[in-house]
């Protein structure tokens, strides 16, 4: 299928071996979905089938319950991505005898990580030891690791899927020179990649993409249709967003020990963090900070894996574009307001500069576009403020 208008596209789907004719009008939703946060990446298709051949005589076996989505842009580098899915829930609808709806959710076709579950223990590189699961049992194509990860450890999965090893991991893992974990896998460039990275790793990397919040682009700077801000401040700022108070028990001294962290080892992406100078910020204190002290001899790596995640949502913002086919989750972009451009005061404009990708939304009809759920810590203006200014950051 292809598409004449802004934002012109390619999609080509198959069930299976069979491929399924599409036509925009036909299309009630189709999305796909890459989020920091989530393991793999989702589709939801709501479509007509008005010949219920999908619906009532199509057998829906292990063959139907496969996709292939091979999306692309025809734009002038005639980017394109190619997804496997896999169905795990089906929801056939008759809106009268003739207008049958065809409605699924499936998730990314990745064997063995919700099962089988192992007994199993694993010394070395932390980094080796992931990429080894990922490449011989996950099936990827390419690993995505955190340098901070080459360190040497002993990992026990005791009984546990890989997806548990790799939840318990996000919780556990971390020091004082890596922390905050994510772990999640997306296709990009029609590849299959596992991602084990940091917080700040994500937040040092060049921008992959840069936007203009206009009906038209400029220069490099693609066009943003629409925007919306969301701020956390007041939502997050009750657990505290300059101090994280927290406990833990010393195994090798036997005693319980009251410990703390402040954010000024926080990388931020922008200039200030939501919250004012003044605020006390101490919130509510972490005290499940676990039984072992493996990974961090104070747990403070498990303590910022929360603290930081939680000062790096404090701002948040979607904004939609043009079709992106290899747009990932974990990218850094940068944004700016085109009435800045036009004033000459870009940072007047508190919402542009550097922001992290949370979540990928890709959508589909009469055209194709891309929704990105943008998060960071803060703002950046040139105004007074008494917003606490970010001690480390992107400049």
């Amino acid at each position: 299928m292809t598409i004449g208008i802004a934002g012109n596209y390619t999609l080509r789907m198959k069930f299976g071996e069979n491929n399924i004719p599409l036509v925009p009008s036909g299309i009630n939703e189709i999305t796909i979905i890459q989020d920091i946060n989530r393991f793999l990446p989702s589709l939801y298709i709501n479509m007509a089938d008005p010949s219920g051949i999908l619906t009532h005589i199509q057998p829906f076996d292990k063959e139907m319950s496969r996709i292939s989505m091979e999306i692309g842009s025809l734009d002038a580098d005639a980017v394109t991505n190619t997804f496997s899915f896999l169905i795990f829930r089906r929801y056939p609808d008759a809106v009268n005898m003739t207008g049958m709806i065809y409605e699924i959710n499936a998730l990314l076709n990745v064997p063995n990580l919700f099962n089988p579950s192992h007994t199993r223990a694993s010394k070395g590189l932390v980094s080796t030891i992931l990429s080894s699961i990922a490449l011989d049992e996950l099936i990827a194509d390419e690993v995505d690791i955190s340098p901070s990860l080459q360190v040497e450890k002993t990992i026990i999965q005791a009984q546990w899927s890989n997806s548990d090893l790799f939840r318990y991991l996000k919780k556990m893992l971390g020091d004082e020179l890596g922390y905050a974990y994510k772990p999640f896998m997306y296709v990009y460039d029609n590849k299959f990649i596992f991602s084990f990275r940091s917080l700040e790793d994500m937040s040092q990397s060049d921008p992959t993409y840069k936007f203009i919040i206009n009906d038209e682009p400029f220069q490099d700077y693609r066009p943003v249709s629409d925007y919306r801000i969301y701020d956390n401040y007041n939502v997050l700022g009750i657990k505290g967003v300059k101090q994280q108070n927290y406990g833990y028990f010393d195994y090798e001294a036997g005693q319980w020990v009251a410990a703390q962290d402040d954010y000024r080892d926080f990388f931020s992406l922008s200039d200030y963090i939501a919250t004012d100078i003044q605020d006390p910020g101490q919130g509510q204190p972490i005290f499940d900070t676990g039984r072992t002290n493996e990974f961090s001899w104070n747990f403070l790596g498990r303590v910022r894996s929360e603290f930081y995640t939680r000062i790096n949502d404090l701002t948040k913002m979607w904004i939609t574009t043009w079709g992106l086919p290899n747009a990932v989750p974990g990218e850094v972009v940068k944004v700016l307001f085109a009435q800045g451009i036009l004033t000459g005061n870009l940072a007047t404009y508190q919402y542009s500069g550097y922001w992290m990708v949370e979540r990928v939304v890709h959508t589909f009809g009469n055209s194709f576009m891309t929704k990105l759920l943008l998060t960071r810590a803060g703002i950046d203006t040139d105004q007074k403020t008494s917003l606490t200014p970010a001690i480390r950051g992107k400049r």
